[in-house]
């Protein structure tokens, strides 16, 4: 016979679990507070590909052909070639690369970011996210508070150029003061 009676090796057990629950709790929330974003951890996943469209993770020599439902992750390179058109998710924002576009996924400063090459391509911000836009050491931050569209294209004095298309975009330079941008108006960074 045992010293403890079944009602107490009960309470024991659901003070284990209560414990344990707890545990993981905590250890799963702390995760999404960190700053950091894992290299393994994916950012997002293609979902149209037409055309010459190719990919290049961050431990490949090589560039593949890209395939829907593919997973993107921390130093992903895309790119779309001629009269051809790639789609992705990051989040819940969708980029829309144009034909003889490249970038990088990245992150940084607790932000997703996008590191252009070169090209063209379109952004769906949902309301209330905010994205960085990397051009050699210039940068744009993009925001929405009710959701918008913006076109950015990499010009050939290597400056970016941002449209607003539909909804508010709100910008901000290199850190300077964050503005609204009207739709249809046309703003630059590194001037």
């Amino acid at each position: 016979m045992s010293k403890y009676s079944r009602t107490e090796k009960l309470l024991v057990s659901v003070a284990f679990a209560f414990l344990f629950c707890t545990a993981y709790f905590l250890a799963t929330s702390k995760m999404w507070r960190s700053p950091d974003v894992r290299r393994d951890m994916p950012l997002g996943k293609i979902n149209v590909t037409n055309g010459d469209t190719r990919w290049k993770g961050a431990t490949q020599a090589h560039q593949f052909r890209t395939w829907e439902k593919q997973r993107l992750y921390v130093g992903d390179t895309l790119y779309s070639g001629a009269f051809s058109r790639l789609g992705f998710y990051l989040g819940e924002m969708h980029v829309d690369l144009k034909p003889h576009t490249r970038v990088m996924l990245n992150t940084g400063d607790e932000k997703l970011s996008l590191d252009a090459y070169f090209g063209q391509f379109e952004i769906h911000i949902p309301p209330g996210d905010r994205l960085r836009i990397n051009l050699d050491k210039k940068f744009l931050d993009l925001a929405s508070v009710n959701g918008g569209r913006a076109n950015i294209q990499v010009e050939v004095d290597r400056t970016l150029r941002v449209q607003n298309m539909a909804g508010d975009l709100i910008v901000r330079r290199e850190g300077k003061a964050e503005y609204t941008v009207p739709e249809e108006e046309i703003i630059r960074a590194g001037d």
